[in-house]
């Protein structure tokens, strides 16, 4: 019997690679309180793989964006950047580089953000708040109003940030907000798939095996695109007393939330694991559920080819045409509303003996407040029978007694 080989000794922002039971060498490399892990059949393969981590991360180390040094005259922007970073060395930001990107696009080279921080006042605020409410998209259309209010939300922190660091003595956009307007939209916000659309997609026999299982999982669960991409086997339990998938991480960090969640799993979706476990293989338990074509983790727009892709702008036939369209769904349903389409048949009953209620949906689904929940409230078979008990009762016939 050959000796076990030794693993990579560990070295702090180096990686290891361990040799597992299996024969095979698994690579773990963290980064940023993230774990990556992967595993080869060869040494050589894995030991490679982990060069190539350190090196990428510290070209990425090098390109990362440090502080300025403070100018002359302190401005919003150049506060906005020690924020950022300070922010982004604790750990207190989830998405960096999408403040940075929005920063960037809404508010840096603008006359609010070249304003001299101490010098900032309400009306300056208003001013830039009417210019992005009259802003035009690439599209051509004005920017939607969450978009402001994401633009605004930043500009509000970094000023916020500002008076704690007792660089100002107050917020001049604390009482400030985003105007409300109507907004025309095509189709519903949202919508959801059909229980016979449901039914078309989880039997479609044109799509592969993977895919099919991937969106029934996904139409099931109600997770979002991110805690899919994220999802490994350790945390999906189709053989316990209560089976369940603990979604720890959305993308490369935490939940939307912020919390470690156990989501009950419907049979159909019990159902869908096991076969994807199955047509998987030999998994190890940090191996990604749903990996990319590459083996590596889904990023931020992929939502599985569901929807069409297109070509060269102008091009009149897209370049792939979905799998939704394969399934005979013609309708704009995004893969987001897969998350809708869950919520929206447990609140039916579809799949359940009974309709589940609002609070429990909201559990399922770990929405954030009520509110998100109150939007499938008109799905309820209960619904009409509540407003109805609560209506007034008709007055006494005596009451009535006088009129025509």
């Amino acid at each position: 019997m050959a000796p076990r080989q030794k693993a990579t000794p560990r070295v702090q922002g180096a990686g290891s690679v361990d040799a597992l039971p299996s024969g095979r060498f698994r690579v773990r490399f963290t980064h940023e309180g993230s774990t990556l892990t992967k595993t080869f059949d060869a040494r050589a393969e894995a030991e490679a793989y982990r060069v190539a981590l350190v090196q990428e991360r510290k070209a990425l180390a090098a390109d990362a964006p440090r502080p300025e040094a403070p100018p002359a005259v302190e401005t919003l922007d150049s506060w906005f950047k020690v924020w950022m970073h300070r922010r982004e060395t604790t750990g207190a930001v989830r998405w960096p580089r999408i403040d940075r990107g929005r920063w960037q696009t809404h508010v840096a080279g603008t006359p609010l953000a070249s304003k001299p921080l101490a010098e900032v006042r309400p009306r300056d605020v208003r001013d830039w708040l009417a210019s992005m409410m009259g802003k035009r998209g690439p599209n051509g259309k004005l920017l939607n109003r969450q978009t402001v209010t994401h633009a605004f939300n930043l500009v509000r922190g970094a000023l916020g940030a500002a008076v704690k660091d007792e660089r100002i003595p107050t917020n001049p956009a604390a009482g400030e907000k985003v105007d409300k307007r109507p907004e025309k939209r095509d189709t519903d916000p949202w919508t959801f798939l059909s229980a016979e659309e449901v039914t078309a997609v989880e039997t479609c026999s044109a799509m592969p095996d993977g895919v099919r299982l991937l969106f029934t999982v996904a139409i099931r669960t109600g997770l979002r695109a991110g805690e899919l991409w994220a999802l490994r086997w350790v945390d999906v339990d189709t053989r316990g007393k209560h089976p369940a998938v603990t979604v720890r991480a959305s993308h490369h960090g935490a939940p939307k939330n912020g919390k470690v969640q156990r989501v009950p799993l419907l049979p159909a979706a019990r159902e869908a694991f096991d076969a994807l476990r199955a047509l998987a293989g030999d998994v190890e338990p940090d191996d990604l559920v749903f990996p990319s074509s590459t083996g590596a983790q889904r990023g931020r727009g992929d939502d599985g080819r569901w929807a069409p892709e297109h070509g060269p702008k102008g091009a009149k036939v897209a370049r792939w045409p979905g799998y939704r369209a394969l399934a005979g769904i013609n309708r704009g349903v995004r893969f987001h509303d897969l998350r809708h389409t869950c919520a929206s048949h447990l609140v039916m009953g579809s799949w359940t003996e009974k309709p589940l209620t609002l609070p429990e949906v909201q559990t399922m689904l770990r929405h954030g407040s009520p509110t998100m929940t109150a939007r499938y409230a008109h799905l309820s078979p209960d619904h009409l029978h509540a407003r109805l008990t609560a209506s007034p009762s008709p007055r006494p016939a005596v009451a009535l007694a006088g009129l025509p």
